[in-house]
């Protein structure tokens, strides 16, 4: 019933939205061809949420040293109708994130506090990895290059079980690399909270000072924030949303917060944590735009320093056409049209995409209160840069959702499951687990007719819900994480658990103790 019910006021929002006025929150053109260059990308940001299910999103463009356009269109919270998106709404920006913290090392380096080619472990000695050869020689620049040699998405989902920053150095050395240290590339977010141990190690702050005071504040992004803390202080803040396709239309549902993973959102913040506005993103944009220059002229980081954020170090793709490498927090693609900064970020209910033309000095910053639509965001990156450019109008819009909902259509629907085998006797499954690997105790305990587990730093408690024999499951932070209960072959008692974490990682067993 809720999903109808959201899948009414998504229909009710995008008709609200296509009969709004083609009008900006800050429409400041430089000059009459920019005015209708603004128009143009007004009318089709609102197609685009309309097309998409998109409950609300913001946009903000910086042009020439100003900000020329930011708007918000939809709601906040399709649950909340009477709660809009403006300009200066609360939204998770995700791996938008990434870009801020190697500015942050990049002052360090400045300041003589650090090299780029210093060895992690001279400042981490605590760090570890499974290869020998990346433990010894990674360095503080390989931390933002995804070039470990582990496996895309390792350790991301440790935090949602309720550990913290300091359950990273426990579980590196036991994540099995992919490939060879720097030979190839695998997107990689839990070496972006490495980074922020190594920032607090350097300056005695914790990285959200360290964040805010170097960065946020000179800047002047006084609507920026970071973790589930910051989050959550913020009243003009939109709703997570997950999305799916029914009927060929996609249909928005707001995440309840107790749902959503906002322990993660804090451990790992300086790899996806970080809550802006598109109108703060702007002048974080400006910041790239004018080399490190802040408004007032005054030079937050040297030129050097901002050439080396600027320049790409790990291939990722190569065409005939094109090429994408990665650098300090952004992709750098190169193609026919010129060179070209981005980054997106997806999760948490929210996606993002934040890019930058060095050549026409300008800058966008898009943010949608939906879970990932990759097509939606790129389409509005590549029409905005189309029209600055002066080419052509392309609806690459329409060419995503169509290629989209092609896809949706030919999967499969999922078949019967099988008939569940009866679970053990909940008091053969009853007892305290110590996991083998370092991360801490388990509680298995009855809870009326049910089974509850508690375990992580936070000493989270979650229902056991039985799935076949021994194997159970359990949900935090919107995760389903599996739980195979083992039997000692000997005695015939249950003796362990096994818990998946989501990609594949062994992080041992959890032996139980009594």
């Amino acid at each position: 019933m809720k999903r109808f019910h959201s899948f009414i006021l998504a229909c009710a929002a995008a008709s609200l939205l296509a009969a709004s006025p083609l009008s900006a929150q800050v429409l400041n053109p430089h000059d009459a061809a920019e005015a209708a260059i603004l128009e143009n990308v007004d009318h089709y940001f609102q197609k685009v949420c309309a097309d998409w299910g998109i409950p609300g999103a913001a946009l903000s463009i910086v042009k020439d040293g100003q900000l020329v356009y930011a708007r918000g269109i939809g709601v906040r919270d399709l649950d909340n109708p009477q709660e809009k998106v403006d300009e200066h709404t609360h939204f998770k920006i995700a791996s938008v994130s990434k870009a801020f913290t190697p500015v942050l090392v990049a002052q360090l380096v400045d300041e003589g506090k650090v090299k780029w080619e210093t060895r992690v472990r001279d400042i981490l000695p605590e760090f570890r990895l499974q290869d020998s050869v990346a433990s010894e020689n990674i360095t503080v620049k390989d931390l933002f290059q995804h070039c470990s040699g582990l496996k895309a998405g390792q350790g991301s989902y440790l935090p949602r079980l309720g550990y913290g920053r300091e359950s990273i150095f426990t579980v590196l050395p036991y994540l099995e690399p992919e490939y060879p240290f720097r030979s190839g590339y695998a997107y990689q977010t839990f070496f972006y909270a490495v980074n922020a141990l190594l920032v607090e190690r350097l300056t005695g702050q914790s990285w959200e000072e360290a964040i805010r005071t170097r960065i946020f504040q000179p800047l002047g992004m006084n609507e920026t924030t970071t973790g589930a803390e910051g989050l959550l202080s913020c009243e003009n803040r939109a709703q997570s949303h997950d999305v799916a396709v029914v009927d060929g239309r996609i249909v928005a549902t707001p995440i309840p917060y107790e749902e959503q993973p906002l322990n993660r959102l804090s451990v790992i913040s300086a790899s996806g944590g970080i809550i802006s506005t598109v109108t703060d993103m702007a002048k974080w944009l400006q910041f790239h735009l004018s080399d490190g220059v802040l408004p007032d002229g005054t030079r937050l980081v040297s030129k050097e320093q901002m050439r080396r954020v600027h320049r790409g170090e790990n291939p990722q793709i190569q065409t005939d056409s094109s090429m994408t490498i990665y650098g300090y927090g952004w992709h750098i693609e190169y193609s026919p049209k010129g060179k070209l900064y981005w980054h997106t970020g997806s999760g948490f209910g929210h996606t993002d995409i934040c890019f930058w033309r060095p050549d026409l000095r300008l800058g966008c910053m898009v943010s949608c209160n939906t879970e990932s639509l990759t097509g939606a965001r790129r389409a509005l990156m590549r029409r905005i840069i189309d029209l600055y450019l002066g080419l052509p109008d392309t609806d690459y819009s329409a060419r995503e959702l169509a290629s989209l909902l092609r896809t949706e259509a030919r999967k499969k629907p999922a078949g019967p499951a099988p008939e569940p085998k009866p679970a053990p006797d909940a008091e053969l499954l009853v007892g305290t687990y110590r996991n083998t690997i370092g991360l801490g105790d388990a509680l298995v305990a009855p809870d009326g007719d049910q089974l509850t587990i508690t375990l992580g730093t936070k000493h989270w408690t979650h229902p056991l819900e039985p799935v076949s024999g021994r194997k159970f499951r359990f949900k935090s932070e919107g995760h389903w994480f599996p739980v195979t209960f083992l039997r000692n072959k000997k005695s015939g008692k249950i003796d362990s658990f096994r818990l998946q974490f989501g990609h594949g990682e062994d992080f041992g067993m959890w032996q139980k103790i009594n």
